[in-house]
């Protein structure tokens, strides 16, 4: 695929850290070497946080449809099959490890190009994608297009506790195959779905401290207890890190609306 390594970033867009994303983020998350990131106690962590907060924004479904694009990871496809729910799992490539995705169905295709047709599937889901996918406008689009309800997405925030680009040095200290990516504005990510016709309905942030400190302290009590706190008193629904949310494609023939934003009520999980 066609890397479009010289164009410039959305100047609305938060900086990217390294280099430019390319359109295939799935071939590194969906690694072994990837995988090993959510290895130990912090990762498990990780997953956990992640995993109940999915579960949050879906509280309100049952036994639908799922494409979970980039999803070869494996860190969602078993559990939403668990859930009840028909997964089918898009990669831009053949999955070395079939079994981490367990009995959801498999499609090799583009990312930024989803080879479904429109309102294929009740909910799309695209965890550890945005950050990283060059054309991410046109991304949420095509998620849009293909989702006949709402849409999940997880992405960093410029509004968090770590929108410091020196960090970046940080995680690849940590992480010595961190990827490139980039950090957004809630309301630029807010904007592109809602000129796709879709409405934020919730969102949540993950963690209140950087995501490398605990992969460094591996998960030890202080770090831990800092983030009893933070969700505690609020501060991690509005400035943690990575933000999970979901939006609602709008009623058809209406205007746009503001919705109310879901509270974080999977903060006691995890």
């Amino acid at each position: 695929m066609t890397q479009h390594a010289t164009s410039l970033p959305d100047p609305a867009s938060g900086p990217i850290s390294g280099k430019t994303p390319d359109d295939r983020p799935d071939l590194v998350s969906s690694s072994r070497d990837y995988a090993r990131r959510f290895a130990g106690q912090a990762g498990e962590r990780f997953l956990a946080r992640q995993n109940a907060l999915v579960g949050t924004a879906l509280a309100d479904k049952r036994a639908i449809t799922i494409l979970d694009v980039g999803g070869g990871h494996g860190q969602l496809a078993p559990w939403l099959q668990l859930a009840g729910h028909t997964v089918t799992v898009l990669g831009s490539a053949p999955l070395d490890e079939p079994h981490k995705i367990g009995k959801a169905h498999f499609v090799q295709g583009s990312l930024v190009n989803l080879p479904f047709p429109d309102k294929a599937f009740d909910t799309v889901i695209a965890v550890r994608m945005l950050a990283h996918v060059h054309d991410w406008q046109k991304f949420i689009s095509e998620l849009c297009r293909v989702a006949a309800n709402s849409v999940i997405v997880d992405f960093p925030a410029l509004e968090s506790t770590v929108a410091v680009s020196a960090l970046l040095p940080l995680k690849q200290m940590v992480e010595r195959d961190a990827r490139p990516f980039r950090r957004f504005r809630k309301r630029e990510i807010a904007g592109a779905f809602g000129r796709c016709a879709f409405d934020q309905t919730a969102y949540c942030g993950e963690w209140l401290l950087p995501m490398a400190l605990h992969r460094i302290g591996h998960g030890a009590w202080p770090l831990r207890w800092v983030e009893a706190v933070g969700k505690n008193i609020g501060l991690t629904r509005r400035f943690g890190n990575p933000v999970i949310m979901r939006a609602d494609r709008r009623p058809a023939k209406t205007a746009a609306t503001t919705r109310g934003v879901a509270s974080c009520s999977a903060d006691h999980a995890a």
